[in-house]
């Protein structure tokens, strides 16, 4: 018998440690205050639907999954949700297994798949469920924190060892930060897994009434509910004195049934304000002015409010409606008093003569319900909106409010961001009020704070996630957080929130990536700021821990990592490796790589996943060592391959810092493949970290040149990050940047122009022009315009971007002297020839002063220079730098390379305008071949070069070489421009030319006539190209008819 007890002891403890893990939301109490709204007879219709009928019938064979699947849609406010209890219910009540989930806009763990597998999973354990199952859970616990797939693993296996059908209702499915597809995929794939298993999916109607994979779906309809509205009119009505009297009861009932239009959340909000007519008059007055509708509904409640409320009861309203809408979750009734008090004490004029606990309104309760009854309702001590359409309503864009009902009552319109911004406020000014204890002793002295503070927890723990959304830019916000960071608070805030991190959330994702989305928006500035703040004070912390305390050794390997120390790290052989049991506690030679590596191996023998304090402890350990290293050594080869054994149950900022380390190294395969297993750690996950890493991938795919993966890494990361953050956040923006860089390098121009425009755009709404992120946007859009060949709109742009550079970089700086190198080619390359050596004259000359005379960049403005001063008639000047050029490109390409040849071609041009054809020739002769070689003989290049050539000989006299080559370039032009091309009839002239010195009049007569019949017709008869080939005709006509008459006359003679 005690054998028995202990192990249902045994199980009772697993299943609690198990819903403590899972930290799910309690749907037991939601589930309990929504049916506790269902009145007497209402929601019966739905048993005796057809479809209803149809999709809960019994069969010996299941149907196939999406025959157990029932879509119920419809409006806000037609009672989806006390709908779902009423099901939920009455399947209980027949003995059935039930699964329960709300998703909730409101509360952040209710959002996403993950909350709903963890709730699903915490409720299936307080069924009845066989010994293998709660081992199976046992295993996963063991494993730390896993991913999503992870627990829907289990919790396929748990539920098909469940007895009986089992019922999954899923509500609110348009209130989820998942795509509705997303949740339908993972319902019906679970549903195949599962053969006794029936879901249903409650939701708006623009998010399930195109779902088209569900046989079955019900449309909530006025008259499907018709008598359930009946009820609920007359149910309200019968509370009302006013509204029950016999003059009234039949009007207040019609109006309300026919105004509704299936909403019981209008018929609700119309009660509310018919409650406030003083007599009856005054009420039938009303009823015959009903808002229809419920935005209508909404306009004329706010509108009463505004009306109403004096100028400290409506600020009020106001700041109640931001805390609410903008929360993190729902807030508790002591939080939002002292939410109140904190931002009336900050607004107010006599906030240093009063203490906080005067501004604290003691009927908190009277006071909401009397400024915003309507739309608030309190459940269980916690503050809600009564319904989302609500916040939909209130968080229009600006430019919605445009219609007059709307202007009346904007003074109440909620801009999400200045919501944020005064949650940061508030938040930090709790925090300054200090008296928390600091440093803390011990992890159990939280819930004490927490009961003794009532803000503490929400203002500790969502500090970051609201500065994260706070108001774009705005100042006030970076100011407030700015002072704070310099005050001692700060201090206990960062203890705080490193409890919640590795302690309170287990490493959970949340909170670690609000910090990372913080660090990657923060100027490098205000890090640096951080980092000195903290380097100050920490020794301070240090000197109030106890020697033994394990905070004590990673607050100083804190210190050492903002130090970065630069001591050597120890060459000892692996064999001398100390393998003391793992011991987070050390208190010599802390910094010791030799001592770590036998610590994280005992650690991840004795457990798969790391708990969350030693993860912490393996962070800055990992961190530290980094820092110290000069190059990678054998211990840290070691140290690195031991973690990326265990990457499964490492945390991944490890194999992030690995992953980067790797890439300072140059070890770029390597640091790919950590990124990848960090990766694999996300699979279907919607956390910012994941798209982080896909931007390190696509990074390193271009540093391999992998451009096309590159670009498809980058994309997944642009997209995710905007359904994260927004399309003009500044990590979106990052990405859309690099995003850019992988199309611009793989000469996707215009692609990239397309997407740099929106990056140049989002970066100069939020970072502003000056900023270098937006210079480096414009400057790279500048040059995918010159690479179009756009070059006035590439002019316009990069003259921006150099002035800004000029003024944020410096002249000297090399993306300052890059883009002008770029804007001077612009200009050349629309015969700005002047203006282009200006530039360029600079260019070189201030980057011979920072890099080789061999680098390849000098070596480019040297070129195009060159080419600018040929265009002017500078022609000995162009000769020498174009000489230096060839010989600097030889060097460091190679003879035979495409840009090598270009710059010979470029100096040959230069000799030619210096009538020194026999140097033109051998250049010609070499830059052919080399042409011929690399780029084809029918390469239009290669033929130009070839047309060089031949024009060399033809002015050396040596014309029956020019036929030649003439011949040639006419053969391949006529076969890639095709006969009529401007350029195939000026080789056809060139070569009648070549022929009629000759005196091989007949074939340049042919020529000429061919060349002046195709120019008349594509560049008109008074061309000067045309008229220059009728004169030759002409000239050789006359000169053949002579011919032909000198040969008759020769023939006389013998005959």
């Amino acid at each position: 018998m005690a054998v028995l007890e202990k192990t249902q002891a045994d199980k009772q403890d697993l299943k609690s440690k198990c819903d403590t893990w899972l930290r799910p939301p309690n749907m037991k109490i939601i589930h309990h205050n929504q049916i506790r709204e269902k009145l007497c007879g209402t929601c019966d219709w739905i048993w005796s639907h057809p479809t209803f009928s149809a999709w809960n019938s019994t069969s010996v064979d299941p149907p196939a999954a999406e025959r157990r699947l029932l879509c119920i849609y419809g409006t806000h406010g037609c009672g989806k949700t006390v709908l779902a209890s009423s099901i939920i219910e009455s399947l209980k009540m027949k003995g059935n297994c039930v699964l329960f989930f709300a998703f909730s806009d409101a509360d952040i763990s209710r959002r996403s798949l993950d909350d709903l597998a963890r709730s699903f999973l915490a409720q299936l354990l307080q069924e009845p469920v066989p010994d293998e199952s709660l081992e199976a859970m046992r295993d996963l616990i063991s494993h730390g924190q896993p991913l999503t797939s992870d627990l829907w693993t289990v919790f396929k296996k748990i539920t098909r060892s469940a007895p009986g059908l089992v019922y999954w209702i899923i509500d609110g499915i348009d209130e989820s930060n998942e795509s509705s597809d997303d949740i339908l995929n993972q319902v019906v794939d679970l549903l195949n897994a599962i053969k006794g298993a029936r879901a249903i999916l409650l939701g708006r109607t623009h998010v399930l009434k195109p779902i088209q994979q569900a046989n079955h779906a019900i449309e909530i309809t006025p008259n499907l509910i018709s008598s359930d509205i009946d009820s609920y009119i007359n149910t309200e009505i019968d509370k009302s004195r006013t509204l029950k009297s016999p003059e009234i009861r039949d009007l207040a009932s019609k109006t309300l049934h026919d105004g509704s239009q299936g909403m019981f959340l209008w018929v609700k909000l119309m009660i509310s304000d018919l409650c406030r007519s003083s007599s009856g008059a005054e009420t039938i007055q009303r009823l015959h002015n009903l808002p229809r509708g419920l935005q209508k509904a909404y306009q004329h409640l706010f509108f009463q409010l505004v009306e109403d409320l004096d100028n400290l009861d409506l600020r009020f309203a106001k700041r109640l409606l931001a805390f609410v809408i903008a929360a993190r979750r729902p807030l508790k009734l002591e939080e939002l008093q002292y939410a109140q008090a904190l931002a009336s004490k900050s607004d107010s004029k006599m906030s240093h003569e009063l203490s906080l606990e005067a501004y604290i309104i003691e009927d908190i309760v009277g006071k909401v319900l009397r400024t915003c009854g309507s739309c608030i309702k309190i459940t269980d001590g916690v503050i809600l909106l009564s319904h989302i359409s609500a916040k939909e309503f209130l968080t229009r864009p600006e430019s919605e409010w445009s219609c007059n009902a709307d202007r009346k009552i904007s003074c109440l319109r909620i801009d999400l961001g200045e919501s944020h911004s005064l949650f940061v406020s508030t938040c930090i000014n709790y925090l300054e009020v200090g008296g928390y204890g600091f440093p803390l002793r011990d992890q159990d002295d939280m819930p004490r704070l927490y009961s003794v503070f009532p803000f503490l927890n929400y203002a500790s723990k969502n500090l970051l996630y609201h500065i994260n959304r706070a108001q774009e830019s705005s100042a006030d916000t970076v100011d407030k957080f700015d002072q704070f960071m310099r005050s001692k608070a700060f201090l206990s805030w960062i203890e705080y929130f490193i409890i919640h991190i590795y302690i309170e959330d287990e490493f959970c994702g949340l909170e670690p990536n609000e910090l990372t989305m913080w660090l990657e928006n923060s100027e490098e500035g205000a890090i640096k700021s951080l980092e000195s703040h903290l380097r100050d004070h920490f020794e301070d912390i240090i000197q109030n821990l106890d020697e033994g305390d394990r905070r004590l050794d990673q607050y100083r390997m804190v210190i050492d990592i903002l130090t970065e120390s630069d001591s050597d790290e120890s060459a000892d052989s692996l064999s001398n490796y100390q393998t003391n049991p793992f011991n987070l506690t050390i208190r010599q030679s802390s910094n010791d790589i030799h001592q770590t590596i036998p610590m994280i191996t005992e650690a991840f023998k004795q457990t798969s996943m790391l708990t969350a304090p030693k993860q912490f402890d393996l962070l800055l350990r990992l961190q530290q060592h980094i820092l110290r290293a000069k190059a990678l050594t054998d211990p840290l080869e070691f140290l690195f391959r031991l973690i990326l054994r265990n990457a499964k149950n490492a945390p991944v900022y490890a194999l992030i810092m690995i992953g980067d380390f790797y890439k300072t190294v140059g070890q770029l395969e390597k640091a790919l493949q950590v990124y990848q297993s960090a990766l694999a750690k996300f699979e279907k996950l919607e956390v910012p970290i994941k798209y982080t890493v896909l931007h390190l991938i696509g990074r390193i795919y271009s540093e391999l040149g992998r451009f096309q993966e590159s670009e498809e890494s980058i994309r997944q990361a642009v997209e995710g990050r905007e359904r994260i953050f927004g399309r003009n956040h500044t990590v979106t923006l990052f990405s859309l940047h690099r995003l850019g860089c992988a199309l611009w390098d793989q000469s996707k121009y215009t692609e990239a122009e397309e997407i740099l425009r929106q990056a140049v755009k989002g970066r100069r709404k939020i970072l502003g022009l000056e900023h270098e992120n937006t210079i480096n946007s414009m400057a790279l859009l500048g040059n995918s315009l010159y690479r179009q060949g756009k070059y006035s709109e590439a002019e316009e742009i990069l003259r921006q971007a150099i002035k800004v550079q000029q003024k944020i970089l410096g002249p000297k700086h090399e993306d300052t002297i890059n883009s002008t190198a770029i804007l001077g080619d612009t200009l050349c390359n629309q015969g700005k020839y002047s203006k282009a050596e200006e530039l360029l004259r600079q260019v070189v000359e201030e980057r011979q002063q920072i890099i080789d005379l061999e680098d390849n960049n000098i070596l480019n403005s040297m070129v195009v220079l060159g080419k600018s001063l040929y265009n002017q008639g500078k022609y000995s000047e162009a000769e020498e730098l174009l000489q230096q050029a060839v010989k600097g490109r030889q060097k460091i390409l190679g003879p035979e390379n495409e840009y090598t040849l270009d710059s010979m071609a470029m100096l040959g041009h230069n000799l030619l305008n210096q009538e020194r054809y026999s140097e033109a020739e051998k250049i010609f002769q070499y830059v052919m071949k080399g042409r011929q070689k690399i780029l084809g003989p029918e390469c239009k290049y290669t033929l130009k070069s070839m047309a060089c050539l031949g024009y060399s000989c033809y002015n050396q006299g040596k014309y029956s070489e020019a036929e030649n080559v003439y011949q040639q370039v006419l053969n391949g032009e006529q076969k890639i421009f095709g006969p009529k091309h401007e350029h195939t009839l000026l080789t056809m002239y060139l070569l009648g030319m070549a022929l009629a010195k000759q005196e091989k009049y007949g074939r340049a007569k042919e020529l000429f006539e061919q060349a002046a019949k195709g120019q008349e017709e594509i560049l008109g008869p008074n061309h000067h190209k045309t008229l220059s080939s009728m004169e030759w005709s002409s000239e050789v006509s006359q000169c053949l008819e002579e011919y032909t008459e000198e040969g008759e006359q020769m023939r006389a003679l013998f005959d």
